[in-house]
């Protein structure tokens, strides 16, 4: 009696540590899982970050070049000139607003500061000769840019 007593006790006991085993093995690859798409969840959304950011650079780019051409093309009307300014200012908005849902505090900060210079000198335009004007646009926009890209570079380690 006793050792089908032992038997029994041997089958019991070996049945529970398997049991407990793969429920174990269960939770550890489920928690793997877990873990894997959090990390391609993260992966995808920093993509969608970098593109909107890499979007919103472009952006900056054309208003540069608007704010240029807009100082140094005379030959075009005043409207036109105008027209085209407000439209490349109206994207910039567009692009930082997405940044503000997307992207950290400090990148959506960073991003209006850039904005807000860029409209300045679209705005008003630069002041001095008209030989000097990409270097006075640059110039005026040059620190909220670097400082942009800084924060950008920094939020997306």
């Amino acid at each position: 009696m006793w050792a089908a007593l032992t038997s029994l006790l041997g089958v019991v006991l070996g049945g529970a540590l398997s049991f407990a085993a793969q429920q174990s093995a269960r939770r550890s690859a489920e928690r793997a899982e877990a873990r894997r798409r959090s990390d391609e969840a993260a992966e995808t959304r920093r993509a969608d970050r970098i593109s909107h950011l890499v979007a919103f650079v472009v952006a900056v780019q054309e208003a540069e070049r608007v704010a240029v051409d807009c100082c140094l093309d005379r030959s075009a009307d005043e409207e036109s000139r105008r027209r085209r300014a407000e439209e490349t200012i109206d994207r910039l908005w567009v692009l930082q607003k997405t940044i503000h849902m997307l992207c950290a505090p400090q990148v959506n900060d960073a991003a209006r500061v850039l904005v807000f210079a860029l409209q300045e000198i679209l705005r008003d335009g630069p002041s001095g000769s008209p030989e000097s004007v990409v270097e006075q646009v640059a110039a005026h926009i040059r620190p909220s840019r670097n400082a942009f890209l800084d924060t950008a570079r920094d939020c997306l380690g």
